[in-house]
């Protein structure tokens, strides 16, 4: 159950790609040491636009010698479309699986943003510069709340056609 026997939250996917339309099915594997207090737990279908930024990161050694990081890149995620089902409610948890099925919408594609006109310029711009320009994800998420504490997620990319 891990190096240090934590708590955890898994996702098993029956396949990776899909097409619109399409059931996605799957299990939410909890595995806990001891009975855990918690909210809710959740799955959730996401569509994001992924960038990657890349930042300068300043260190200085003393007062008279400094230098740049320039691979300090890091990727952000601007969700959508976003579909959720709840799975379990407030409750103590134990390790169970929970299998669960989500939805595509036959016109999911229709939500995911376009990049054409000025957005699809500024791709082709940041590209000519050695950029990462913005991809468009599709990912299943898993999350149990846990009051006063921090929540167990699990996420698994997929691919849809």
């Amino acid at each position: 159950m891990g190096l240090f026997n934590k708590n955890k939250l898994e996702i098993k996917l029956e396949k990776k790609e899909y097409s619109p339309g399409e059931t996605i099915k799957g299990i939410v594997e909890l595995e806990v040491k001891k009975p855990l207090k918690g909210n809710l737990l959740e799955v959730a279908l996401i569509g994001a636009v992924i960038k990657t930024n890349t930042g300068h990161s300043y260190h200085s050694f003393d007062d008279h010698h400094s230098s740049f990081d320039d691979d300090n890149s890091f990727e952000t995620a601007s969700p959508f479309y976003f579909s959720k089902k709840v799975l379990d409610e407030e409750k103590e948890y134990t390790s169970y699986k929970y299998e669960f099925e989500l939805k595509i919408p036959e016109k999911v594609h229709e939500e995911e943003p376009s990049f054409d006109g000025t957005l699809g310029k500024l791709m082709d711009f940041s590209r000519k510069l050695g950029g990462h320009p913005p991809k468009i994800e599709w990912y299943v998420k898993a999350q149990l709340e846990i009051p006063r504490k921090i929540d167990l997620r699990a996420s698994s990319t997929i691919i849809l056609n």
